[in-house]
């Protein structure tokens, strides 16, 4: 059901779009999760250049969507403490019948928890026109990302959709707090040029998966196709990507699954409306995730077909367009000649996957006129058979 509008807030936000107001949502439940939140995570979002540098910060809202029992940590950490000395937050139960949100803990699914909770964050910013973000707990924030965002926000951009590739936690976590701590022993300050640099030296396999060129018989998955550029840097084609800022229009936003699966090609089929983050160099963030996690690996790697057979299986046509972004993550200073080579790579690959998927469109189109043609044929000789 579509959000209310309330069109005197919205318009006077919309008139200064520098101004509207961020309303956050961080599902955050369990103890790893807890603690990367807290030590790592949140640490990140207290750089100055991201959740200080915030314009009307006071209008802003901060929703953290966790249980009873882990409310007690998240609330005795420096990290909270210094949170609430910069932006109202809230916390919601997910295992109370009583709160806001109602008891949601009951799901097998962790993904459609995690849906309950930031469709109810946006059933609030909607009240008031406000941009939403949609962190995970274990997403870090180069320093300056969220100030990025204001500005692209302001540009008139709706979405602001991001790769946010995986790291493996503990080493990018040790380095860190060792390196990158703030005198404060709060706050972590990496700059994007740096985030992206820990990320190409500690990919998680789970990332690795996606590299286009390698062992045939070894995982992979084409949600996301990698190829390395140099020593340093990564070049992305993305089928899938995240949508970490959100602004709907009027209000009416949507979304049967997931906030990266259709909620963003419910409200927004044109992508004018949309800033894809194409250069780590403008604005970056990672996901850490433990280094055993795995997860599916549905084709074989170099099968254009079996590729194909998957995207038309799962996607829809805002999927493949996203393909056509190129998306650098620069780790180091690659010769451009490089990122030239990798991008031709990558424009030729995306080049097939588009005229192998129109032509088996076009076959089951004919297919299935053929069909109907023959099909009415038959029943014509039938009809005059039968008089």
């Amino acid at each position: 059901m579509p959000f209310p509008y309330w069109p005197g807030k919205v318009s006077q936000i919309l008139e200064k779009k520098e101004r509207a107001p961020f309303y956050f949502a961080v599902p955050v439940w369990g103890k790893d999760y807890v603690d990367v939140f807290v030590h790592t995570a949140l640490a990140a979002q207290l750089s100055p250049n991201n959740l200080p540098k915030l314009p009307n910060l006071r209008d802003c809202r901060y929703h953290i969507y966790t249980t009873k029992s882990d409310e007690t940590v998240i609330n005795a950490s420096p990290a909270y403490r210094r949170l609430s000395s910069l932006i109202p937050v809230k916390i919601y139960y997910i295992d109370s019948d009583f709160s806001e949100i109602g008891n949601i803990s009951s799901s097998i699914n962790r993904y459609e928890m995690k849906s309950a909770c930031y469709r109810h964050s946006m059933s609030i910013a909607a009240k008031v026109g406000a941009v939403n973000v949609f962190l995970n707990a274990d997403v870090v924030l180069a320093d300056g990302f969220l100030k990025r965002c204001v500005e692209i926000i302001a540009t008139g951009k709706r979405v602001i959709e991001v790769v946010g590739p995986r790291a493996v936690q503990k080493s990018v976590e040790t380095i860190l707090h060792e390196r990158f701590r703030a005198e404060d022993g709060i706050a972590i300050s990496a700059s994007f040029k740096q985030l992206a640099s820990i990320w190409v030296d500690h990919i998680h396999p789970m990332a690795l998966i996606h590299l286009w060129k390698g062992n045939r018989t070894a995982p992979f998955h084409p949600s996301h196709l990698y190829w390395r550029v140099g020593k340093r840097s990564v070049l992305i084609r993305c089928f899938h990507i995240y949508p970490i800022v959100f602004l709907p229009r009027q209000g009416n936003a949507s979304f049967r699954g997931t906030i990266d699966d259709d909620l963003v090609a419910n409200t927004y089929p044109h992508f004018r409306d949309i800033y894809v983050a194409t250069d780590s160099d403008e604005l970056f963030c990672l996901e850490l995730s433990a280094e055993g996690h795995t997860a599916g690996t549905p084709v074989e790697r170099g099968n254009l077909r079996s590729v194909i057979d998957f995207y038309r299986g799962y996607g829809k046509l805002r999927n493949f367009k996203l393909l056509s972004y190129r998306i650098r993550i620069s780790g180091g200073d690659e010769e451009p000649s490089a990122w030239r080579r990798a991008e031709r790579l990558s424009d030729w690959l995306v080049f097939r996957i588009y005229c192998v998927t129109v032509v088996m469109s076009f076959r089951l189109f004919i297919t299935a006129r053929l069909r109907r043609l023959l099909g009415h044929l038959r029943n014509m000789v039938i009809g005059r058979t039968s008089r």
